[in-house]
């Protein structure tokens, strides 16, 4: 019964992903930079979460089940590494008003992250078996978890702290400036009518 109402809830929220990124594609004014970042990590975050429906299915195949590892481990590093560029644009905007985005930024994120999705995973296809070998079959998911992702989340939480001292930098940078404008009076009160 739970894993139905998990599968039901996986099929539910995939379908609020898909019709997100519709919408997205459909307005223009959301086709910005950070629109298409936005895009991007929905995509990655529905096909991570459509690969782990082989966890319901006992695939006995290990091929079968190397690639479909390989393919969650690139979308849940790809769908992270969008999450820290939307962060860092994002703070890169707020802090720099008035820089206007580059026709190829998006292309440049872009690169970076679907490169470094892509390398991790042979990267870890590389040394599995050594790590098999040092830390056995039950403690390596435990193992590959340790990597790179706590590296991205620290990434993350830090880009949202800057973010928010500059937002509270600004914020009382023009509540003092309200409060100088309200107790500034004016020297004459001339009435102009004839």
């Amino acid at each position: 019964m739970e894993t139905l109402l998990v599968t039901i809830a996986q099929l539910i929220s995939m379908t609020c992903l898909i019709l997100t990124i519709a919408v997205y594609l459909y307005v223009k004014q959301l086709r910005n930079v950070l629109g298409k970042c936005i895009i991007s990590s929905l995509f990655c975050m529905f096909f991570y979460n459509l690969t782990t429906f082989h966890i319901y299915f006992e695939i006995k195949n290990y091929t079968i089940k190397f690639a479909i590892s390989y393919i969650y481990f690139f979308f849940v590093t790809a769908y992270n590494l969008w999450l820290s560029v939307i962060s860092c644009y994002m703070w890169k905007m707020l802090t720099k008003l008035g820089i206007e985005e580059s026709s190829h930024q998006f292309l440049k994120y872009s690169a970076f992250v679907w490169l470094t999705s892509f390398f991790y995973p042979v990267f870890l296809g590389l040394i599995y078996p050594l790590l098999v070998f040092a830390f056995g079959e039950e403690l390596l998911p435990t193992v590959l978890s340790l990597f790179p992702l706590p590296i991205i989340y620290i990434f993350n939480a830090i880009m949202f702290i800057l973010t928010a001292i500059h937002m509270v930098k600004v914020k009382r940078e023009l509540n003092s400036f309200k409060e100088r404008d309200e107790t500034t009076t004016t020297c004459f009160n001339l009435d102009t009518q004839t």
